[in-house]
């Protein structure tokens, strides 16, 4: 258990180590590795391709050993995986003090006449 645990936080902290290297900052990425901890939960999207499996399925260690071979080594790769979960959308969007940096200003009114979005109506 400790070594698959090992492995998988291993391969989380590839993956981030990838992204810094093509620019995502540092602060915005945590690897979490969970070994066994966590099995993969079948969604439905999964059962289109794999017809043996159902949508809430879950590839426990028990799981997976009721299956036949071929669907066990699906299982274990599906299982090893890497997932990426968005915590928040408003990164870099406020300041220490919580205040939007950059908020929208409202358009003058001379721009507001002006706006034609680059069209000419002919008639």
């Amino acid at each position: 258990a400790a070594y698959n645990k090992n492995l998988s936080q291993r391969r989380a902290e590839s993956m981030v180590n990838y992204l810094i290297a093509h620019g995502i900052p540092k602060d915005r990425l945590t690897p979490m590795g969970y070994g066994k901890e966590k099995p993969k939960t079948i969604r439905k999207k999964l059962t289109e391709k794999y017809k043996w499996l159902k949508e809430g399925d879950v590839l426990s260690e028990e799981f997976i050993k009721s299956r036949d071979e071929k669907e066990q080594e699906i299982c274990n790769q599906l299982n090893r995986r890497t997932e990426f979960i968005v915590l928040r959308t408003t990164y870099g969007m406020f300041d220490d003090k919580g205040n939007l940096k950059n908020p929208p200003q409202p358009k003058q009114k001379e721009d507001i006449e002006d706006d034609d979005d680059g069209f000419e109506i002919v008639f």
